[in-house]
């Protein structure tokens, strides 16, 4: 549900485009931009700590290995922190950060850096956990914002944004989430049954409204 949500944003943004340049933001694998018509640019931080290694954070020399072997789309993968990045100014049309603003210290200087690499009319599509209908229990989540706080938030530096609810709770979703996350070699058997359940979460969601309290996630469209 998630990532295919994340995955419409992103051809929709770049449908018809020609040397599009996207930076995706602690995106380790990338999964969600696998044959998106555009250059990716990955930039994260290198996996150090035990913490990361528990929460697959991080990118580590195998990672990156694989992603320059298997994704002929990936232009560059960079290890720093996007909070001091050292890319130039108006870089990249458009910028993906999915599921990492809220393990991010500096919120403030996290949103300044991606609008100065951000090109002129480029845009800025990020996830992140709604704080609003759960409780904060990944240990390195340093906050968990409500939708009004993740606008004001990006309203610090973007004047054009948008902020809706996405990903509805319950069943559906837990099964997806469960199931792709577990490293038992049993998942490979249910596969069917999860993509089932990934697919119709999607069907349902698009035929109902979102609302605060029963939704997972906040997604975000940023246009400089």
């Amino acid at each position: 549900m998630h990532y295919t949500k994340v995955r419409r944003i992103l051809k929709k943004l770049t449908k018809g485009t020609e040397g599009f340049q996207l930076l995706d933001v602690g995106g380790r694998k990338s999964h969600y931009t696998i044959n998106v018509n555009c250059d990716v640019h990955i930039v994260d931080l290198p996996r150090e700590s035990e913490l990361q290694e528990q929460l697959g954070l991080g990118l580590t020399d195998d990672i990156m290995e694989q992603l320059r072997r298997r994704r002929s789309n990936i232009k560059s993968i960079k290890l720093e922190d996007i909070t001091k990045t050292t890319f130039k100014d108006n870089t990249f049309n458009g910028v993906v950060s999915v599921e990492v603003i809220e393990h991010v210290l500096d919120d403030s200087a996290f949103v300044h850096q991606i609008h100065r690499i951000l090109k002129p009319g480029g845009t800025f599509v990020l996830t992140t956990p709604n704080g609003e209908a759960r409780e904060k229990t990944n240990p390195d989540h340093v906050r968990e914002y409500t939708r009004a706080e993740l606008e004001i938030k990006l309203r610090e530096y973007f004047d054009d944004v948008e902020v809706f609810y996405g990903v509805k709770k319950g069943f559906l979703h837990n099964m997806t989430i469960k199931g792709w996350v577990s490293k038992k070699p049993s998942r490979i058997l249910i596969a069917p049954l999860l993509m089932f359940c990934g697919v119709l979460a999607n069907l349902l969601e698009r035929g109902s409204s979102t609302k605060a309290k029963s939704t997972e996630h906040l997604f975000a469209v940023a246009k400089k």
